[in-house]
């Protein structure tokens, strides 16, 4: 996992929240992408530059640590080792005013099977997905609860009447997921395919991806 790098789809999320397409129409831009919920543990998101505040982390990161008296994070370049949000023996160095005072104990952020998803994470997964307008799914099975069931949360709840209509969810997987029955729309295909294909369609030309290969 150390040296595994984002692939196109992640650097393609990450550019659609720091870079929106220009708007045909105008010369304003349109945020297309607000945020990004993941389940996976690999880091590769934040290896993007994605701002934390966009990310939310539902199962973990093998590279983070928190402290558990500021929930200060702690990202490192190497693997925690450490799973089940045990104490890994480091303090809080980050944490406190000023910083690096907090004598709290850092904890590794993996969970195991029995333990609760992280609070402030869930929290602004289930606000964000309330208020999208539409749901994409990329590259899962949506067999692991309650994470999955996230998708149905554009249209979960009466619409104001002011109030443009949802559309609810989209899924790019090469597999048949349980709630493919729901969805607007289901593309059985790779996602970095699928992503190429979408940006190109957004206006992005060919070279955009360079800003992350010359780093």
């Amino acid at each position: 996992f150390e040296t595994a790098l984002p692939t196109y789809t992640h650097r393609a999320l990450t550019h659609l929240i720091l870079h929106p397409p220009k708007n045909n129409n105008s010369k304003n831009k349109r945020t297309y992408l607000h945020h990004i919920v993941t389940q996976n543990v690999d880091g590769l998101h934040q290896k993007t530059n994605l701002p934390r505040t966009k990310l939310s982390v539902l199962h973990g990161d093998i590279f983070t640590e928190t402290c558990d008296l500021c929930s200060t994070e702690h990202v490192r370049p190497h693997e925690i080792q450490s799973i089940g949000l045990r104490h890994t023996g480091r303090r809080c160095t980050l944490g406190g005013t000023p910083p690096g005072s907090c004598p709290g104990k850092l904890k590794d952020t993996l969970l195991d099977w029995e333990d609760d998803l992280p609070r402030k994470d869930w929290t602004e997964a289930e606000t964000q997905c309330s208020k999208a307008d539409l749901v994409v799914c990329f590259g899962t099975s949506l067999r692991i609860e309650p994470a999955a069931g996230l998708c149905e949360y554009p249209t979960a709840w009466p619409i104001p009447a002011d109030s443009e209509e949802k559309l609810g969810y989209a899924i790019v997987n090469l597999q048949k997921t349980p709630y493919d029955e729901g969805a607007q729309l289901v593309v059985r295909a790779r996602v970095d395919d699928a992503m190429t294909y979408l940006m190109g369609k957004l206006g992005y030309s060919r070279d955009w991806d360079a800003i992350f290969i010359d780093d």
